[in-house]
C-alpha cells in the first residue's frame, strides 16, 4: 500500500503527546484516527474543494495496518492522497512514518452525499483538483461486516458530551476508543506492551451515533484477534474486525 500515486499529495506532521498514548506510551488507535481525520481535513482545506453547504463527505470504511507503534514524544509525518475516485465516492490513503520508516498505513472510503442523504456525483472542482492523476475505478461502498452473533459478550458503552463534534454526532475517531478498550482487554490490564506490533483493523460505519443514544459494545474473540460492534437497541451503528499481523 505504501507510496502515493503521481499527482497531488499532502504532508502533515504531528508529535505524539500525552493525550495520544496508553499507560505504556504506545500511540492509541483512537489517536491515530484523529490524526488521519485532521490531515484529511487539512488536505481538503488546502485544495479548497470543501464542496457546497448542502453536500458532505461520509466515512464508510477505515482500514488501519500497524507495522509498529509510534510512541510518546515521537515525531510523525503523515502523507495523504486520493488513491481512487468513482461517481460518488473516493478512496483516501495515508501513511504515518516515524524515523523515516512507515509505521502505519490506512485506507479510507468516503461517500459524497447530498442534503437528502443520498449519494451525489463528485463535483467538477474536486475532479479537476484530484482526478487527473487518480485512477477511476469501481469502489464498493456496500458494507461487508456481519452483525454481532447472539453469543457475543455485551456491555454498556456510555457516551460522553466530549464525544460529540460540531455536527452533533459522535466523532468518527471516538469509535476507535471501543476498539482500544477491547484490544487492551486482550492484553490484560496494564499490559499494553503485550499488544506489540503488527495489527490490522477495519472499521465500518453504518449509522451515526447521536447524543441521546445508549450504545452497547458487543465483542467476539477470534483465534487471531477479535470483532466488535457498537449497537443501539440491537441495531449495529459501527463494527470493527481486528487481527494480529499485517
Amino acid at each position: 500500500m505504501v507510496g502515493a500515486a503521481e499527482g497531488r499529495s499532502f504532508v502533515g506532521t504531528r508529535r505524539v503527546r500525552l493525550g495520544d498514548v496508553d499507560t505504556t506510551g504506545r500511540l492509541r488507535l483512537d489517536a491515530v484516527a484523529r490524526y488521519l481525520q485532521d490531515v484529511a481535513t487539512d488536505d481538503v482545506d488546502d485544495a479548497d474543494v470543501s464542496g457546497s453547504e448542502d453536500h458532505t463527505w461520509v466515512l464508510r470504511r477505515l482500514a488501519v495496518t500497524v507495522h509498529r507503534w509510534p510512541r510518546f514524544r515521537d515525531s510523525v509525518e503523515l502523507v495523504t492522497w486520493c488513491s481512487a475516485t468513482a461517481g460518488s465516492a473516493a478512496e483516501r490513503r495515508t501513511t504515518l512514518s516515524s524515523d523515516g520508516d512507515v509505521a502505519i498505513e490506512s485506507e479510507a472510503l468516503w461517500a459524497f452525499v447530498g442534503a437528502d442523504g443520498r449519494p451525489a456525483r463528485l463535483g467538477a472542482q474536486f475532479l479537476a483538483r484530484y482526478s487527473p492523476h487518480t485512477p477511476r475505478r469501481r469502489l464498493a461502498t456496500r458494507l461487508q461486516h456481519d452483525v454481532a452473533p447472539p453469543g457475543a459478550v455485551r456491555a454498556s458503552w456510555p457516551l460522553r458530551a466530549i464525544d460529540l463534534d460540531v455536527l452533533g454526532h459522535v466523532n468518527n475517531a471516538v469509535h476507535w476508543a471501543a476498539v482500544e478498550e477491547v484490544m487492551q482487554g486482550s492484553a490484560g490490564p496494564g499490559d499494553g506492551d503485550a499488544i506489540g506490533g503488527g495489527w490490522t483493523v477495519e472499521m465500518e460505519y453504518r449509522v451515526a451515533l447521536e447524543a441521546d443514544d445508549e450504545p452497547d459494545l458487543a465483542v467476539v474473540r477470534t483465534e487471531d484477534g477479535f470483532a466488535c460492534w457498537l449497537e443501539c437497541d440491537g441495531a449495529v451503528r459501527a463494527s470493527a474486525r481486528a487481527r494480529e499481523g499485517t
